[in-house]
């Protein structure tokens, strides 16, 4: 009898393991937190989706009663597969193995990230709680990611879809939300925000860790002590973007440079957002991506260089497909946290459609092209300008010449359609040209339609 049983317990053992092997091979199929009920996914591109299962288990997917696609999971258990495009509309079922993902729709979806400016809430906004009990939008969607540092780069995340209601529109970025709502009223589509923003946080810490250290400019970044996990360098990156890269998207739109803005940073800002903006498109692999940007609003920041910081930001403009919201005269001169959103939210919506929506006539912000002698006196060009410019607040100090001493004083101003002539006579022969040049700039320039223009800083083209 015992060596009887000494023979079964190993065949026992082996029946066992056969058992936990063949279990492993049909592993329940595990998705990313992202694809989940309400999602929006991005129309008119292959519907993307990805997870984790046992080594080389079959994954079946399909979209309602369409034809089902097939793969297999690696020897890692990880898989991919993209079901065909799906025009704006819903909603849809689309099945992976035996789980059913409900209510999807397909429309546009957009990255919303930054600092605490894009992480602040409608209900705080200037008229939040009023709008938010109005916002009843089954079709606009939030999937908002929660603060996440990490040392490396992360293939999940947590949270949930949701659509607004007026019991959840509060608790969402609210220049989001005015962004989103723009867009989906006219454009009569779902529309989709993941919200990924996190306040104080700095421009490295949502770059990639590759990325910073393939410039010599940046890479001191990679090695730069902080005293607060979420601004290590890419530590915001690791944890709260990169794990959704692989979910197609329309665009970006972007409100940060706060905590970048004292000197050196303020300088090397335009080298660093740069960056981002180039490797996030990368990372994403869908080409040049429409990234919107904020530019910062009128603050007295003593300890910063506050304009160099514009001036940074504005030099991304220089890329494909990138435009901006401009905050000149809706900033709050002692408050970093400007609480008007809807008119912020409302201009990245114009840029979207500029941008991302092909309109050649959507209100954007005039933006200086170059700088002409004429007389005793510089002309400014812009872009943007739409039937022209006008002067609608206070001038004085808003304009600025010099001469080669670079020693600026106040300079008259006159606006000739999409151009404005500037001059002092005790500049005789002026070389430079400022325009809302400061930490509270007067937004004195403005297109005919109302939108400010940005400001500038800027030489002549000739020899000294």
């Amino acid at each position: 009898m015992g060596q009887r049983a000494s023979r079964i317990r190993p065949r026992i053992k082996q029946g066992l393991a056969a058992i936990v092997f063949a279990a492993a091979l049909h592993a329940e199929v595990r998705l990313p937190a992202i694809l989940s009920d309400h999602m929006v996914v991005q129309a008119g591109v292959p519907v993307r989706l990805w997870g984790w299962a046992g080594p080389e288990e079959t994954v079946t997917a399909h979209i309602g009663a369409a034809a089902p696609v097939v793969t297999k999971a690696n020897a890692a258990g990880k898989w991919q597969v993209f079901l065909p495009k799906l025009a704006a509309g819903g909603p849809y079922t689309i099945t992976v193995n035996q789980r059913a993902i409900q209510d999807v729709l397909a429309g546009d979806v957009w990255v919303a990230s930054g600092q605490s400016n894009m992480a602040f809430t409608l209900a705080r906004s200037d008229g939040g709680p009023e709008e938010a009990k109005k916002a009843a939008f089954p079709r606009l969607r939030f999937f908002k990611i929660p603060n996440t540092p990490a040392d490396t780069p992360q293939d999940d995340v947590t949270g949930t879809w949701e659509a607004l209601t007026p019991e959840n529109a509060g608790k969402y970025s609210g220049v989001a939300y005015h962004f989103a709502k723009s867009l989906h009223l006219e454009r009569k589509t779902p529309m989709a925000i993941i919200q990924t923003a996190w306040g104080g946080t700095n421009c490295q810490a949502w770059t990639r860790r590759e990325a910073l250290s393939s410039d010599a400019n940046l890479a001191e970044y990679v090695g730069r002590a902080s005293k607060t996990p979420q601004n290590v360098a890419s530590a915001l990156w690791n944890g709260m973007v990169a794990p959704i890269t692989l979910y197609p998207v329309k665009g970006f739109i972007w409100y940060q440079g706060e905590a970048n803005m004292r000197v050196p940073d303020a300088g090397l800002y335009r080298k660093l957002f740069g960056a981002m903006i180039q490797d996030w498109r990368t990372q994403w692999g869908q080409g040049d991506l429409p990234f919107l940007w904020v530019l910062l609003a009128p603050f007295g920041a003593p300890a910063a260089d506050l304009p160099l910081t514009r001036e940074s930001q504005l030099e991304t403009l220089r890329l494909a497909n990138v435009g901006f919201a401009n905050t000149m005269g809706v900033g709050n001169a002692k408050d970093i946290h400007p609480t008007n959103k809807k008119t912020v939210g409302e201009r990245l919506a114009n840029a979207a459609r500029r941008v991302a929506y092909g309109s050649a006539t959507a209100p954007v912000s005039p933006v200086f092209r170059q700088l002409t002698a004429e007389g005793a006196g510089l002309r400014m060009w812009f872009d943007n300008a739409g039937a022209g410019l006008k002067i609608a607040g206070d001038p004085e100090f808003a304009f600025e010449i010099a001469g080669e001493d670079e020693k600026y004083v106040p300079a008259d101003a006159k606006v000739q359609g999409a151009t404005v002539l500037v001059f002092a006579p005790s500049v005789p022969e002026p070389v430079f040209v400022r325009y809302a040049y400061r930490d509270i700039a007067p937004d004195a320039l403005y297109s005919v339609v109302g939108v400010p223009a940005a400001p500038v800083r800027a030489r002549l083209g000739r020899p000294k």
